[in-house]
């Protein structure tokens, strides 16, 4: 009985490339495109001859930013009917303003630990 493997999966990825300001083509977008095939390898690289029944995981491939890319936010009050601050954030992401825009306030997202029931 083995307690770990490894899922390879063929597949193809379509990349589009831009122009930048700086005369530079950098991607822009990019979608992965898995295949049916896979194989299956112990953790030292030898075939599975027998596949464990697993439970399927989405594959989770994201576009890697570049520094030129990010984004200005501005944080709205919707209560209020106003911006917070005039003072953009500059992030590469919706999640890394909203991570900005904690951290200012004081806050850190932790990730929950599941208490062990006695």
């Amino acid at each position: 009985m083995i307690d770990k493997f490894v899922k390879i999966t063929t597949g193809f990825v379509h990349q589009t490339f831009e122009l930048n300001a700086e005369g530079k083509f950098v991607c822009s977008e990019q979608a992965f495109i898995a295949g049916d095939e896979c194989d299956y390898e112990d953790v030292n690289g030898e075939p599975l001859k027998n596949v464990p029944e697993y439970e399927y995981q989405p594959y989770e491939m994201i576009l890697q930013q570049h520094k030129e890319q990010n984004v200005k936010y501005l944080l709205y009050n919707d209560v209020l009917g106003s911006l917070v601050s005039e003072e953009p954030i500059d992030a590469a992401d919706l999640e890394d303003a909203l991570s900005q825009v904690l951290s200012n306030m004081g806050y850190s997202v932790i990730e929950a630990q599941k208490r062990k029931e006695e």
